[in-house]
């Protein structure tokens, strides 16, 4: 498709991502752009965003800045040390954090501590207008901490996270259609797992199956919004619910091709609708790396860069 699109991606990088998501991208389009393996690099990039918990924040999450660590800037940290797959001791303080995290009495992740509405961050992120309760029944971010969690099983000591996963997945009979983005995405992420055993992925996969055409935008007119794209949840192109989408999925990958910036990078689909007016610039030219790192690890999947 445009092999160019990628050279101009990697040139917004370079000059506009933050350190973190530039060696993530360069280590993943090493061998396209010459580069040693970079892997020490992402480590020293972030430790900046890393607690002496183990645990990430800082504003690795760009819509939450509070500097304490939080669930959900861990599950980013994780997401980066994913695609380099690295050695568990790398991850080990993370880890600790994830399983230090787990509430035992409701047997949930909660997304964020007290204290994090200190910082500027999304209106989404006000921790007095969420409910516990119903987090405690959400598959975000319980199943991306499992998927992540099930990469390092050896190095989880005593954590059951057998019967953690096993209650998890009973959670899938009280979702709703259609799904929200996240929701979704967090079920095909864990779905996908090699970790699971069959009837674990059975019935995931099930669900997912029926879950994503109902609940994916299927009008390229509204994909300008924050809705479900096809990319969102068939997020490479190995995907197993790719047939689910097919044509969709083509459509979109050229969609996501046409929205790439004249600087080479991409943009989010969302603000704070005024909140922290001061703060959203910077934030949002966080987001812009963050954005075109994963969309262009998304599109090289579908072979848009050949």
């Amino acid at each position: 498709m445009s092999a160019d699109a990628l050279e101009r991606a990697h040139d917004f990088m370079q000059s506009n991502a933050r350190e973190v998501e530039r060696a993530v991208f360069n280590h993943i389009f090493r061998q396209r752009f010459g580069y040693a393996d970079q892997t020490a690099v992402v480590a020293n990039a972030l430790a900046a965003f890393q607690n002496a918990d183990g645990g990430y924040g800082r504003g690795l999450e760009p819509d939450l800045q509070t500097e304490r660590s939080t669930v959900l800037a861990t599950n980013v940290a994780m997401e980066y040390w994913h695609l380099l797959e690295p050695e568990p001791a790398l991850v080990q303080d993370a880890l600790g954090f994830l399983i230090g995290s787990f509430d035992v009495d409701r047997h949930y992740w909660p997304f964020l501590v007290d204290g994090a509405n200190d910082a500027p961050h999304a209106p989404w992120w006000e921790l007095a207008e969420r409910n516990r309760d119903h987090d405690a029944k959400s598959v975000n971010p319980r199943f991306e901490v499992l998927a992540r969690l099930l990469d390092y099983r050896e190095a989880l000591g005593a954590f059951p996270i057998d019967q953690v996963l096993t209650e998890s997945i009973e959670l899938i009979e009280a979702q709703t259609m259609p799904m929200h983005r996240d929701d979704l995405r967090c079920i095909t992420l864990l779905a996908e797992s090699p970790h699971l055993t069959p009837p674990q992925r059975d019935t995931l996969t099930r669900f997912a199956r029926v879950a994503i055409p109902a609940s994916v935008e299927a009008d390229p007119a509204q994909w300008g919004t924050y809705c479900l794209q096809p990319l969102d949840v068939i997020t490479h192109g190995d995907s197993p619910f790719r047939t689910e989408l097919a044509d969709l999925v083509e459509t979109s990958v050229q969609y996501q091709l046409e929205q790439q910036l004249a600087d080479g990078g991409w943009t989010p689909t969302w603000s704070w609708f005024g909140n922290f007016p001061d703060d959203w610039s910077a934030a949002e030219t966080d987001w812009r790396g963050v954005v075109t790192l994963q969309m262009t690890i998304k599109l090289d999947s579908f072979g848009a860069f050949d």
